[in-house]
C-alpha cells in the first residue's frame, strides 16, 4: 500500500480561503499522512516554487498518492488526487473586473486542463464549482466528488458584549453599531457595490451607524482604500484569532462577490450568529441557501435597500441570527476531512 502525500506548498503563503481550507482538513484529517512543501527559500518566488512543484517534487513522491488541495499540482504526475476550489483564472478574466496579474491568469489556463486530464480524481467543494469543471475542462461527472468546506465551531460562535466591546476598543473602531464587509481586497469581491450603495445610504441612517471595510490588499492587485465615503472605516487585514469576534459585533455582514467556489465569510458570520447580506450568483447562493438576504451583487439599489431593511428591522435581524446558526452546523472540518480522506483511501 502506497502513502498518502500531501502537497502543502500552499500553506506558504499569507492565509486566505485556500489556505484556511488545506489547513483545517488536515489538521482533522483520522490518520496520519505525508506533507511536502518547497524549501522557504523558493516559496518567496511564485516562478521558483511553481518550477519546484512541476519538476521537484513528483521526484520525491516514489509511486506514492499524492493530494494538492490548492487548485495546483504537477502536470505529469499521474498517481495524484487534486482539489479545485473554482475556474476563475480560466472563465474570468481582467476584462471582467478580474486581476490574477499576467502569469498567475495564463500559467492556470494552460495547466488546468493538463492537470485534470491526468489526475486520477477531482475533488471540488460546491455544486457550482463542479459544474463549472465539467463544462470547461470536459471532465466527466463521475471524476468528480463534491465536498463542501467546513466551519470550526470551537471558534466560530456567537462572542459576548465583553469581547467584542474589549476588540472595538482595542482596534480604536468608531462605533458599537457596525455592518461589516470582509474579504480580501480584489476587484472580484465587488467592494465597489458595497461603497456605492452606502453612498446612497449613509445619509438615510443614523448617524451612529458605521460601514466597517476589513481584509489585506494582495501585490497582485486590487482596491485602493483611499478617499472612502463618510462614516467607513478600513480595518485593514484581521488576524484569524479576531475574526470571530468582528463578525459576532456586526449589525450583519454583507458579502457581495461576484464569483466563488465556495464562499467561507458568509459561513463563518452566519456561524458567529450575524445576518448576512449576499450575493445571488455562483457558489454564494449555494452555501447562504435560504438562511440569509440575497440580491444581485450589481443592483445598487437593490442593496441599498436591503441593508437599510437590516439595519432598521431588528425582528428581521434575530430571525436570520437564528436561521444562520442552524444552516452553518451543517457544515463542519471533521465531516470534510472524513470524506477527503475516504476518497484519497480509494486511490492508494
Amino acid at each position: 500500500m502506497s502513502n498518502i502525500v500531501v502537497n502543502t506548498r500552499c500553506l506558504r503563503r499569507k492565509m486566505t480561503g485556500i489556505q484556511r481550507y488545506t489547513q483545517e482538513v488536515l489538521r482533522h484529517f483520522p490518520k496520519e499522512f505525508i506533507s511536502i512543501s518547497p524549501p522557504e527559500r523558493l516559496s518567496k518566488s511564485i516562478v521558483m516554487s511553481n518550477i519546484w512543484e512541476q519538476f521537484f517534487l513528483p521526484l520525491r513522491l516514489k509511486g506514492d498518492l499524492l493530494w494538492s488541495p490548492a487548485n495546483v499540482g504537477p502536470i505529469l504526475y499521474k498517481n495524484q488526487v487534486v482539489t479545485i476550489h473554482d475556474m476563475m483564472p480560466v472563465e474570468l478574466s481582467d476584462d471582467n473586473h478580474l486581476n490574477f496579474g499576467y502569469f498567475f491568469s495564463h500559467w492556470y489556463r494552460y495547466m488546468l486542463p493538463k492537470l485534470t486530464a491526468n489526475v486520477r480524481h477531482i475533488i471540488t467543494i460546491s455544486e457550482f464549482s463542479a459544474s463549472r469543471i465539467m463544462h470547461l475542462l470536459g471532465v466527466s461527472a463521475n471524476k468528480i466528488s463534491i465536498v463542501p468546506c467546513g466551519i470550526d465551531h470551537k471558534i466560530f460562535y456567537p462572542r459576548s458584549e465583553s469581547e467584542i466591546q474589549e476588540f472595538i476598543d482595542k482596534k480604536k473602531l468608531p462605533g458599537r453599531k457596525y455592518i461589516l464587509s470582509l474579504s480580501s481586497i480584489l476587484p472580484h469581491k465587488n467592494f465597489q457595490s458595497v461603497l456605492d450603495a452606502w453612498e446612497i445610504l449613509s445619509g438615510l441612517l443614523p448617524e451612529d451607524v458605521y460601514l466597517i471595510i476589513a481584509g489585506g490588499i494582495p501585490k497582485h492587485g486590487g482596491y485602493s482604500m483611499n478617499n472612502m465615503p463618510q462614516r467607513v472605516h478600513y480595518l485593514g487585514y484581521v488576524e484569524d484569532k479576531y475574526l470571530p469576534i468582528l463578525y459576532s459585533g456586526a449589525m450583519f455582514f454583507v458579502f457581495l462577490s461576484l464569483y466563488e467556489g465556495f464562499g467561507l465569510p458568509p459561513l463563518e458570520a452566519m456561524a458567529c450568529g450575524t445576518p448576512v447580506l449576499a450575493s445571488d450568483n455562483t457558489s454564494v447562493s449555494e452555501v447562504v441557501s435560504d438562511t440569509g438576504i440575497k440580491v444581485n451583487p450589481l443592483s445598487i439599489n437593490d442593496i441599498a435597500e436591503n441593508m437599510k431593511l437590516l439595519v432598521s428591522d431588528t425582528e428581521l435581524r434575530k430571525e436570520l441570527s437564528v436561521k444562520g446558526i442552524e444552516n452553518a452546523m451543517l457544515y463542519d472540518w471533521n465531516k470534510t476531512a472524513n470524506q477527503v480522506w475516504q476518497i484519497l483511501n480509494n486511490f492508494v
